[in-house]
């Protein structure tokens, strides 16, 4: 199951709203997840779970910012590493990201941090 994205009072009131799909985008947000776990301890990962309280989505915005700013020079689409292969020989993976699908899915992302903020719920990524 991929990465996927909910909020709630608690863990048992969570609807998830949002997967990771393709998850590319989770590649994509890479350098920003990087920068998010120096500065507050916690990380977004594909195989577990984060939780950000309300108080914490500055820190969820500046992410969103931060890569919309980095991804506005991008062309239209572009290759985006997302593993490396090591046998039978050594080499990089890379998937096909769509500018347009990616800013879809960072724009349903800032409505859920939103949603958050506004009804005092926590934001759960929650990774298989």
């Amino acid at each position: 199951m991929p990465l996927e994205v909910g909020i709630g009072k608690d863990e048992k009131s969570l609807e998830f709203k949002l997967v990771f799909k393709p998850e590319a985008f989770y590649w994509v947000l890479t350098p920003e997840i990087d920068h998010l776990n120096s500065v507050t301890g916690k990380y977004i990962d594909l195989y577990s779970e984060v939780k950000f309280r309300p108080v914490e989505s500055v820190h969820l915005r500046k992410l969103i910012n931060d890569v919309k700013e980095r991804i506005a020079t991008k062309p239209d689409y572009w290759q985006e590493c997302v593993g490396k292969q090591t046998f039978p020989e050594e080499k990089e993976i890379y998937k096909k990201v769509s500018k347009y699908k990616f800013l879809e899915f960072i724009y349903e992302l800032e409505l859920i941090v939103k949603e958050s903020e506004d009804q005092n719920l926590i934001v759960v990524f929650d990774g298989d």
